[in-house]
C-alpha cells in the first residue's frame, strides 16, 4: 500500500475535530490541486477513538511513485496530528477501483469527499 506516516509522531490521544481535518484537506488543496480529497476510516464513519489517525485519500495526477508523492504531500503539510495519505493519480484511482481493490472501493464507495476539484472547495464549517 502506498502511504506515507511518520513514525516520529506522539501517541495521539485526543480525537481530531472535523475543523482540524478540513484546514488540513484546505492546506493540501492549496498547494497540490487535487481531483478529490476523500476522508475514509473511522472518521468518516463517526467511530474514532483517541488512538485512531486520519484516512485520507488524495486523487491527484502525478508521474513519480505514489509513496513519493505522499512524502511530498506530507513534509509540505506537516501535520500535527496522525494522518494516513494515501495518494493515486486519477487514472489508478477508476483502474483500482474496476479491479476491486478492497482499499479503494472502501474509500470511494464509503468515504466522505471532503474537497472536490469541480466543486466549491473544502467546506470550512465546525
Amino acid at each position: 500500500m502506498s502511504t506515507y506516516q511518520s513514525d516520529d509522531m506522539p501517541a495521539h490521544k485526543a480525537i481530531i475535530t472535523e475543523r482540524q481535518i478540513r484546514r488540513l484537506c484546505q492546506a493540501i488543496a492549496d498547494q497540490f490541486r487535487p481531483e478529490k480529497i476523500i476522508l475514509f476510516g473511522s472518521y468518516a464513519y463517526g467511530s474514532p477513538r483517541s488512538d485512531s489517525d486520519v484516512d485520507l485519500l488524495i486523487v491527484v495526477p502525478h508521474k513519480i511513485r505514489n509513496t513519493e508523492m505522499a512524502m511530498t504531500i506530507w513534509r509540505a503539510i506537516q501535520p500535527n496530528f496522525p494522518v494516513d495519505l494515501i495518494v493515486r493519480s486519477p487514472d489508478e484511482l477508476v483502474w483500482r477501483y474496476q479491479e476491486y481493490d478492497p482499499l479503494i472501493r472502501t474509500a470511494v464507495d464509503q468515504g466522505t469527499v471532503l474537497y472536490e476539484q469541480s466543486g466549491p472547495g473544502v467546506d470550512s464549517q465546525s
